[in-house]
């Protein structure tokens, strides 16, 4: 008996996900890294969790491709440089999970009329975008309204 498996338009763009996953959670990394360099203590702990949470969602994709008997593809992932500040760091953030809801809806329209198991399997992943994108929302107006950064660091990271 043959296995059913997914079209390649649709590991396509799965694997092109995994490694949108992959790119937040060296992001983050990175980031928690800044944070600790830079004295933001509870910063350093904070973006090490979402790096920790961006490390389950790429492995999800990678059980559900599993499950599909698919091999996923891990691509090389490009990390950021640096960052100038916890404000230039909130802002790529944002602009990474806003990137990243962006494209899990782009790909929920393309499989809601031919693969209802994928377009169900992707809600949760915008569902997880709308929440960042709105957390960091708030954190980005949190920070514009004080000057105080061991105050954002202990009351709002912390």
């Amino acid at each position: 008996m043959k296995l059913k498996t997914l079209e390649n338009e649709c590991v396509i763009r799965l694997n092109s996900r995994l490694n949108d996953e992959y790119t937040a959670f060296y992001f983050y990394r990175s980031a928690s890294n800044w944070c600790k360099v830079n004295g933001f203590d509870n910063g350093y702990k904070y973006f090490l969790e979402e790096s920790n949470q961006e490390l389950g969602h790429a492995k999800r994709i990678e059980d559900f491709m599993a499950d599909w008997n698919i091999m996923p593809t891990l691509s090389p992932v490009i990390s950021i440089e640096g960052f100038f500040n916890i404000a230039d760091l909130l802002d790529k953030a944002y602009s990474l999970e806003y990137g990243l809801l962006e494209k899990y809806e782009e790909d929920a329209v393309h499989y809601i009329d031919n693969y209802i198991s994928l377009y169900t399997f992707i809600n949760q992943f915008i569902q997880i975008q709308n929440e960042s994108v709105g957390e960091y929302a708030t954190l980005i107006n949190k920070l514009s309204l004080t000057n105080d950064l061991l105050l954002f660091d202990t009351e709002v990271l912390g």
